[in-house]
């Protein structure tokens, strides 16, 4: 189904070490649709822009959400999940 691990290496294996680091923190639907944004930001930036700067993106667009939520008040005052 996922083929093979030895062909995936380091890479598949520090995915798979993000995606269990992340999972724990994706109970929220207004988490789970920043994750999804930012997966699809750096899948879309993947062909067209030079190693790691899909995941610089990506990070970058998840921390202006949360950015922008904590200052105009999108999320609740004293919450910090």
């Amino acid at each position: 189904m996922l083929g093979d691990p030895k062909r995936w290496g380091l890479d598949g294996a520090a995915a798979a070490a993000f995606v269990a680091l992340l999972w724990p923190r994706l109970k929220r639907r207004q988490a789970q649709a920043v994750g999804v944004v930012a997966a699809v930001l750096a899948a879309v930036l993947v062909p067209l822009a030079p190693a790691g700067v899909p995941i610089l993106a990506a990070g970058a667009a998840a921390a202006a959400v949360a950015w922008w939520q904590q200052r105009w008040g999108g999320a609740s005052k004293g919450a910090h999940a």
